[in-house]
């Protein structure tokens, strides 16, 4: 318990600053040890989910590795891709993407057939919300991007389209760390991709919002610099003036 607490306090600053602020307090140095055990938990969880995801991917790939303690996850992995015809395309395995039309890129985990289609798969080792959120904006996105080709020659075009892949349809192969479990789960890519375009519009809104305070606080900034006080300000600039000090100054309300 006390190495979890101090592997927690070494993770979360926000935590060492409350034992610092909280000396006297022993109900909230309580409260701040359970924090601290959560968080070597949480960062725990996930540095094996890290590992049994690069054990699966070295399995695709065909290598030959020492699976030890998770060798049950990796022969529940196997068996329910097996049972599912699910085929892994070891060619497009860990595949860098982007998709230009919304200025966004990642990597998906693998490219799969199953009964003759190719579709996006993505590996998850931990809790999964296969609904219509993230995760089907996600793989959309992916299905609808083009891979990198692993060139650094500027002179040549460095993305293709992916071939053949389903647009309508994704795989999450869910395989929680030590549950000796996996199971399949397609999600609706159509509604994925809808929600990857209203996320991108939502952020090309905020984006012209910062850009106009951004411009708006130059402007007020070249006034105050020409004016001999701020009182020179027109009133009826009064509301920008402030919106712009707050951007100058970092302020939020």
């Amino acid at each position: 318990a006390c190495r979890m607490t101090a592997i927690g306090l070494s993770e979360r600053q926000d935590l060492r600053a409350l034992v610092a602020a909280s000396k006297d307090d022993k109900n909230a140095l309580n409260r701040i040890v359970d924090q601290a055990k959560e968080a070597a938990r949480s960062g725990a969880g996930a540095n094996i989910g890290t590992a049994l995801h690069s054990m699966c991917e070295q399995l695709d790939a065909g290598l030959e590795t020492e699976f030890g303690e998770f060798a049950a996850d990796i022969e529940a992995y196997r068996a329910t891709l097996a049972a599912n015809g699910v085929e892994i395309l070891p060619d497009w395995m860990e595949t860098i993407v982007r998709v230009p039309g919304l200025n966004v890129a990642g990597t998906f985990d693998r490219r799969v057939r199953v009964n003759g289609k190719t579709y996006v798969a993505d590996l998850k080792t931990g809790s999964i919300d296969y609904g219509f959120t993230a995760i089907p904006a996600q793989l959309a996105c992916y299905s609808r991007g083009q891979a990198w080709t692993g060139s650094y020659d500027l002179a040549e075009d460095r993305y293709v389209d992916l071939p053949d892949v389903d647009q309508e349809r994704g795989l999450i192969i869910h395989l929680p760390a030590n549950q000796a479990t996996c199971t399949l789960h397609w999600v609706d890519l159509l509604a994925g991709w809808e929600f990857a375009q209203l996320c991108h519009q939502v952020r090309e809104v905020r984006k012209r919002k910062a850009e106009a305070l951004e411009a708006e606080r130059d402007a007020i900034m070249r006034q105050l610099r020409d004016s001999e006080n701020s009182e020179s300000l027109h009133e009826g600039r009064a509301d920008a003036f402030l919106e712009a000090l707050k951007l100058v100054t970092g302020v939020r309300e």
